[in-house]
């Protein structure tokens, strides 16, 4: 009788050493379905050793596909991303036989979104995990890339396309510096249901070439819901070439010390002058140069009176289109 009950005696104290060289994760909650990056978060799980109160746990997370359970180093690195040094202790329950812990960790921004899962294991013992946690979808961070680099006419509008990432519809704001926009100081915002997309901006200023990037666009945001951060990047290189005007003469012939008219303009209907734009008249001199010559007279106005006081033949005016105030 002494010899049966030494033992089963033995037998039970081999059973519980062996259950303790051994503990075993159970994940005893769930992750938030879906989640955003950036968001902080947490995962509890039980673990059956209630000696490794301060044992410390890496999460790994797998795309929702991904088998089988991971046993290896080499299946761990496997994984699309690792959190370690998690585990806070939580309570014992279960009887004083279960070591109650919480992951508290940040889903991480550089993954891309859909469905992952998670894995919990020990970074100091061999502890026995067979359950992944319930898949979850990781929600796309909004990303907005400039691109292109049009070459206009001074004064036009410029193509410039928007590569857009996230959960439609978005909204953006940018500048554009046409003269309709001025009482909003030059900003706009657009709204986006589909892609492909683009924006055609008039820029500040008619010089060249201009960089137009999230300094002009900012303030990206999408219909997740996420607080961010939505990353405007990339640019767009404008260059323009100068404007053209033509000019009108109410006469052929002038006499000295007579008025003349000239009118004058953009040769494109589409170039937008910007509103404290002067042109100045300049009067050539005999042989129709223009360089050094005087200025006559400066007139916002599409149509400018100059007097024409010089003697000598053949000279021509023109409006000289750098000029402003």
């Amino acid at each position: 009788m002494k010899t049966n009950l030494l033992l089963s005696w033995l037998g039970g104290l081999l059973s519980s050493l062996g259950a303790l060289a051994q503990p075993t994760i159970y994940q005893a909650s769930t992750v938030t379905d879906p989640i955003c990056p950036g968001i902080a978060t947490s995962l509890i799980f039980n673990v059956n050793d209630t000696r490794a109160a301060d044992n410390k746990y890496t999460i790994y997370f797998y795309p929702a596909s991904y088998s089988p359970v991971p046993t290896t180093q080499a299946e761990y690195d496997k994984a699309s991303f690792a959190i370690s040094n998690l585990g806070s202790f939580r309570a014992v329950i279960g009887s004083g036989t279960l070591n109650q812990r919480s992951a508290n960790f940040t889903v991480p921004q550089s993954l891309a979104g859909g469905r992952y899962k998670i894995f919990i294991a020990s970074q100091v013992s061999s502890f026995f995990n067979t359950d992944f946690s319930n898949p979850f979808t990781i929600k796309p961070l909004a990303t907005l890339t400039i691109s292109g680099n049009p070459a206009v006419i001074a004064g036009q509008p410029a193509l410039i396309n928007i590569t857009l990432t996230g959960t439609a519809p978005w909204t953006f704001d940018y500048n554009d510096y046409s003269q309709e926009y001025g009482g909003a100081g030059y900003l706009r915002t657009a709204t986006v249901n589909n892609l492909p997309y683009a924006i055609t901006p008039r820029m500040p200023t008619i010089s060249t070439p201009i960089t137009y990037n999230n300094v002009f666009v900012r303030n990206l945001k999408d219909a997740s819901g996420c607080p961010g951060p939505n990353t405007v990047s990339g640019s767009a290189t404008v260059t323009s070439t100068a404007i053209q005007f033509f000019t009108q003469l109410d006469r052929s012939s002038v006499c000295t010390g007579e008025d003349v008219s000239i009118r004058w303009g953009p040769n494109s209907t589409n170039a937008q002058l910007k509103p404290d734009f002067i042109p100045v008249a300049q009067l050539s001199d005999a042989g129709g140069t223009l360089a050094t010559q005087p200025k006559l007279a400066k007139d916002q106005r599409v149509t400018i009176r100059v007097r024409i006081t010089p003697s000598p033949p053949k000279f021509r005016p023109r409006p000289v289109a750098t000029a402003t105030k």
